[in-house]
């Protein structure tokens, strides 16, 4: 099964942090960030859960 890539908007909602510490975050590097599509920033929740 493969997993589903969210938007950091999503990432904040099922983690409980704020969006605005998600975007710094990925913008810092602390986390990979993927562009699928569309120029929204996505992550992978696994890798989120990791770096946390």
């Amino acid at each position: 099964m493969t997993e589903r890539f969210h938007t950091l908007k999503e990432i904040a909602e099922l983690t409980g942090l704020k969006y605005w510490l998600v975007l710094r975050c990925a913008n810092n590097g602390l986390f990979p960030t993927y562009t699928v599509g569309n120029k929204r920033k996505r992550a992978l929740l696994s890798e989120v859960l990791t770096a946390i």
